[in-house]
């Protein structure tokens, strides 16, 4: 029975992967619908539409559903295309695509939305009418959308809102303006702070490029709206230089040929020694521990396809971490994780 009922949750992952990952396929309207178009997919429901002011939203809720729904809010997009001549940003287009859970791409949205449905929670999110810093703009969206939300499941009982970065800014104000709306709200890492501290961060960031990369970089009392893009092109052409070395060797990185700190600060390694031992292991990795029950994996060796290096995994406190072979310290910091081990 037990294993049955793995089977089933497994087989409820698979699928309901699979109808999160055609949501992409799904043609969002871009104008305001009076009602949402919702597709029944055996597993989950899923409702697309657009709220009054144009923004593009999606609500999936599984066949099991527990009566909690979360509302993510996503964080800043930047509201105009960037040419990819631009160093680290350069190649961005404007998106106004729904994301009803966090991540950095696709695959990470769809991990994360599949955990929660299969755990029988219902997600939403919007894509919001506008990007840029559009706290306002998503604030009216999602109390709409909560609406829509109640009105096409009227068996939802809870609605949890949360959000990253700016997208937590838009939650704390949903939660201090309409918190009849929600049942709870969860701020990752939110943008809640002042201007003044904003301004003072970028600052700080400014004069470490200045300081350790290009010392001709201006940072402030300008003459002219020249020197001002004068100094833009400084800060960018640094980081552009970051971002090659970086990708031509994340391990030693060269420094900028502006830079003129002192040999002795060069000389710092930009990662710990150990870090040279690549800490990503192959999918294949856990699978492997937990043949061996993680109490008795001492000793097997696993060759990572990323970094072709060959860890060990070992006992060290009670605990078992994988070793990297090829490395001149061992590294002990990658542990085998999941859980502790029962010894």
């Amino acid at each position: 029975m037990r294993n049955l009922m793995s089977l089933k949750k497994r087989v409820f992952a698979v699928a309901s992967a699979l109808a999160i990952t055609t949501t992409a396929l799904v043609a969002v309207p871009t104008t305001a619908s009076a009602n949402p178009v919702c597709t029944n997919k055996v597993i989950l429901t899923e409702c697309v539409g657009a709220t009054s002011d144009g923004a593009g939203y999606v609500i999936q809720v599984p066949a099991r559903f527990s009566g909690t729904l979360f509302l993510f809010s996503h964080g800043y997009r930047y509201p105009i295309n960037i040419p990819a001549s631009i160093p680290v940003v350069g190649g961005y287009t404007v998106v106004n695509t729904p994301q009803p859970a966090p991540g950095r791409n696709a695959d990470q949205i769809t991990e994360v939305a599949t955990q929660m449905l299969t755990k029988g929670y219902g997600i939403a999110g919007s894509g919001f009418a506008r990007q840029g810093w559009n706290a306002d703009s998503g604030l009216k969206t999602n109390v709409e959308l909560i609406g829509i939300i109640k009105k096409q499941f009227p068996n939802v009982k809870h609605v949890v809102a949360w959000g990253e970065s700016l997208g937590a800014f838009i939650t704390q104000a949903l939660a201090e303006n309409n918190s009849s709306l929600i049942s709870a709200a969860g701020n990752l890492c939110p943008a809640a702070g002042s201007v003044e501290a904003s301004l003072k961060m970028a600052g700080d960031a400014l004069w470490g490029l200045k300081s350790f990369f290009d010392p001709t970089i201006q940072g402030g009392n300008y003459k002219s709206v020249l020197e001002v893009y004068t100094d833009i092109g400084r800060v960018l052409t640094v980081l552009g230089s970051l971002q090659a070395a970086f990708a031509a060797n994340p391990i030693t990185p060269a420094w900028p040929a502006t830079s003129k700190a002192p040999d002795a600060i060069k000389a710092i390694p930009s990662r710990s020694t150990s870090s040279s031992c690549c800490y990503v292991r192959s999918p294949n990795s856990e699978r492997k521990l937990r043949r061996f029950h993680w109490t008795r994996c001492a000793g097997i060796t696993e060759r990572n396809s990323i970094c072709s290096r060959t860890f060990t995994c070992i006992r060290c406190f009670r605990e078992y971490w994988w070793r990297c072979d090829s490395c001149n310290h061992g590294d002990l910091r990658h542990r085998a994780t999941s859980r502790r081990s029962s010894l």
